[in-house]
């Protein structure tokens, strides 16, 4: 436990930079938007037609995505360096995305109320599913945050373990599933298009209202990448 520990340490430390930095970035923002509306240049917000902003929760996710696909190949090579086994990596990284993305959802229920000081700002979350408690909030938020992590975690994975051929096929698989869903949703006169709509819809809770919904969802695609992650990871060779 207290390798996994100083693992996990090493983890959040390596990317602590990062999050200052992207934090930062955001202030700024937050701090231009707030002056150009106060000078009249932008207008937005309630009252006025327009929207309130929401784009800090996309804007997290995407970055948590990115920490993802910079999470494995040099974290690996250091620790398996030191002798630190596959599989203590795998559970340290686990329970260092769960501690990131819990303090990331954290700050983003927490700034809700400092930005509305601002600029009229909600989350992704309340703007998704406007009667949702707190509780929700957090848990959509963190369950969102947690698949983007995972997410980009098992394709850096996956691109590690895989020769130059395949790293090109995997690169070109969306476009072969878009060019089939087109060619199905021909050959359907539009229907399949709509029941794959209306599964999604299903499966995030937008069709009930219901955000634990979409959570659940989500907790069941990140678990479905981290043991295909497993997979990768457990016999993953050194490369340079």
């Amino acid at each position: 436990m207290k390798k996994m520990l100083k693992i996990i340490r090493y983890q959040l430390s390596d990317t602590k930079k990062a999050i200052i930095i992207y934090y930062s970035i955001l202030i700024c923002i937050v701090l231009m938007f707030a002056y150009l509306r106060n000078s009249g240049t932008v207008s937005f917000g309630k009252g006025d037609g327009n929207r309130d902003f929401i784009g800090f929760s996309i804007s997290t996710m995407i970055f948590l995505f990115v920490s993802g696909l910079n999470s494995f190949k040099v974290n690996f090579k250091f620790l398996q360096a030191h002798g630190i086994s596959r599989t203590t990596q795998y559970k340290s990284s686990i329970l260092t995305f769960a501690l990131l993305t819990a303090f990331m959802a954290c700050v983003s229920l927490i700034s809700v109320n400092i930005i509305n000081l601002l600029i009229p700002y909600q989350t992704l979350h309340n703007s998704i599913f406007p009667e949702g408690t707190l509780i929700q909030n957090f848990v959509w938020t963190f369950s969102a945050y947690f698949f983007c992590v995972t997410i980009g975690w098992f394709i850096t994975m996956l691109y590690y373990r895989c020769g130059k051929l395949m790293k090109t096929l995997i690169s070109l698989l969306p476009v072969f599933i878009i060019i089939l869903l087109s060619v199905a949703n021909n050959l359907t006169d539009g229907r399949s298009s709509v029941e794959i709509l209306d599964l999604m819809r299903t499966g995030m809770g937008l069709k009930d209202g219901n955000s634990m919904t979409g959570a659940l969802s989500f907790f069941m695609l990140s678990a479905v990448s981290l043991f295909f992650s497993y997979l990768l990871i457990r016999k993953a060779p050194l490369k340079d």
